[in-house]
């Protein structure tokens, strides 16, 4: 197997996670993990960070496997259809930003985290979160994800190009578990006193996903005009890939530094959550007591 190849895929999605189709949605990720986890203590936030990680990995997994045996065993051409999926998938993202900034902000109810939690950041959310964020990265990210993982399929053995899409994947996925693993080690400098705010941030993170729905379809309809050979004002899908360039610049140029310290964060987080699960636990479901206590029960 080709270690080099490895390598190279796993750098290669890691400066994929910043493009400039997919970039507009780390916000929306982000505040959708910071809302739901507000009330928590930092072994929780840290455990929901790594599985937030690991499920939205997953979804990037099955968009890449999904376009992989498109490309390699069917031959078809994934860009002309990318653009449709693109503005298929926007809409739904607006869809469920009017949903989650609806549902919190009708009242201050203690129920908040569990309606964050279904919404977005479930393991049913995130990884379609990952499957709409993955696909809609292939519309910038498709000339990359060719060279590093289906040469591999084409150059080597199927176990390689195996190998070498999963590698792919993980680039990407860690990049944002990262970030939510910082998010969960910042939490208590940043989110501390924040519990008034659930509703605020939920409404936040709805509104972020309404933007990058807006974003994507707008992206999606200038992909299929140009594709049509016409000529569109592209707005900001400029200027989101102009800041997602400053970034994927940086990135790039920095590659050895992000790997590092991407994965010393994760390493960071599960060796914390290890050493904290050691420790007596206690209840950490602050919306169930408050909600025993509001409604006048006694446990």
């Amino acid at each position: 197997m080709d270690t080099t190849a490895v390598a190279l895929a796993l750098t290669a999605g890691m400066v994929a996670a910043f493009n400039p189709c997919g970039f507009a949605l780390v916000p929306a990720y982000l505040a959708l993990f910071i809302g739901e986890s507000a009330e928590f203590s930092r072994p929780t936030r840290l455990a929901r960070a790594l599985q937030v990680g690991l499920t939205v990995t997953l979804g990037f997994v099955v968009v890449f496997v999904v376009a992989a045996v498109l490309i390699s065993a069917f031959a078809v051409h994934v860009a002309e259809y990318t653009p449709y999926a693109t503005v298929i998938l926007g809409p739904v993202l607006i869809g469920l930003g009017l949903w989650l900034w609806l549902l919190m902000g009708r009242s201050f109810s203690v129920q908040m985290p569990r309606i964050s939690r279904k919404v977005g950041s479930g393991p049913g959310g995130m990884v379609s979160y990952g499957v709409i964020y993955a696909t809609v990265s292939l519309s910038c990210t498709l000339p990359v994800f060719m060279v590093a993982v289906i040469g591999s399929f084409q150059a080597d053995s199927f176990v390689s190009g195996v190998v070498v899409l999963l590698a792919y994947a993980i680039g990407m996925g860690l990049v944002l578990t990262a970030l939510a693993v910082a998010v969960a080690f910042a939490s208590d400098a940043v989110l501390s006193g924040s519990r008034r705010m659930v509703p605020l941030i939920g409404r936040i993170s709805g509104v972020l996903l309404i933007v990058a729905g807006c974003y994507v379809t707008w992206y999606g309809i200038v992909e299929l005009r140009v594709l049509a050979g016409d000529t569109i004002n592209r707005g900001p899908v400029d200027i989101v890939a102009s800041w997602s360039g400053s970034v994927s610049t940086f990135v790039d140029a920095r590659t050895g530094l992000v790997v590092v310290l991407a994965t010393f964060t994760v390493v960071a987080a599960i060796v914390g959550l290890l050493i904290s699960r050691r420790k007596p636990r206690v209840s950490e479901e602050p919306s169930d007591r408050s909600h025993a206590v509001s409604s006048g029960g006694t446990e």
